[in-house]
């Protein structure tokens, strides 16, 4: 049986350096060859169209068929479309739904090709998790698998947790954690009551509770984010300081209640294997 190997599709262009200039500074795309007629981005080329029509012995090129297009992905669609407009690019459609609740934006390139930008599948799973909707209604909303979904809205979260606190939460409690010897019941007992803080040993090496007077998100602070589904964020920030506090150990946090999910203070239960 014979097995081909895809390289990728080519649109033609009227003007090679106005589209190359498009791709490359509009679109972010990297080049990956150049040879004059021809410019290669990887998984797509741009060629000349009279050079092209030449290669199919001058056969017809229709231009803006709108039969096909090229499709990217990118999770700021928002940021994506100013810059569009700002370019004054010709949009066919701005931000809107698709069936399955993907967010797109459809528009043409210099040369009338289609270009779809839509966000990641894990970022829609991501999002829709963040209006309050459960793993499997996603799942019958999207047709993606609960356990896709699961792994996604996690990540999204930890990515989201990484930012926020690794370069200002984790310094301050290395920090502490280095003072005390590296052991963590004596970093509690030292520094586990605060304002913003509160930690303690429920049983020595392994089981302690970690947690926070009131909620000290700024999303939910800013009023962005009202789902108690945003606690996961607060878990994986969690997840993220001990992990690199202590490498070695199998680390799990369990949420027991949280500001968001109408408690008093946001409270989560820390095992050490």
């Amino acid at each position: 049986m014979i097995k081909l190997k895809f390289m990728g599709s080519l649109i033609t262009v009227e003007d090679i350096k106005k589209s190359r200039d498009f791709y490359e500074n509009v679109l972010g795309q990297n080049v990956e060859a150049d040879y004059g007629q021809n410019v290669s981005f990887g998984g797509f080329s741009i060629h000349l169209r009279p050079h092209f029509q030449m290669l199919i012995d001058n056969k017809e090129v229709v231009v803006g068929g709108n039969n096909f297009e090229l499709y990217f992905e990118y999770d700021n669609l928002e940021q994506i479309v100013e810059k569009l407009k700002a370019e004054k690019v010709e949009f066919i459609h701005e931000l809107c739904e698709a069936p399955w609740r993907q967010l797109g934006v459809k528009f043409y390139d210099p040369d009338k090709n289609i270009i779809e930008i839509g966000e990641t599948l894990e970022y829609l799973s991501f999002r829709l998790h963040r209006q309050g909707n459960p793993f499997d209604e996603i799942s019958k909303l999207t047709g993606l698998s609960r356990e896709f979904i699961e792994k996604s809205v996690q990540n999204q979260y930890r990515n989201k947790a990484i930012n926020c606190v690794k370069d200002t939460i984790l310094p301050m409690q290395r920090k502490q954690f280095e003072e005390c010897g590296c052991c963590l019941d004596e970093q509690y007992k030292r520094y586990g009551n605060t304002e913003r803080l509160f930690a303690k040993t429920i049983e020595v090496g392994h089981i302690y509770e970690i947690g926070y007077p009131a909620c000290v998100c700024p999303d939910v602070a800013s009023g962005k984010v009202k789902d108690v589904s945003h606690c996961e964020c607060s878990r994986q920030s969690i997840l993220y300081v001990l992990g690199n506090l202590l490498p070695n150990k199998n680390i799990s946090v369990e949420i027991i209640e949280t500001a968001l999910g109408g408690a008093e203070k946001c409270r989560f239960k820390v095992t050490v294997e």
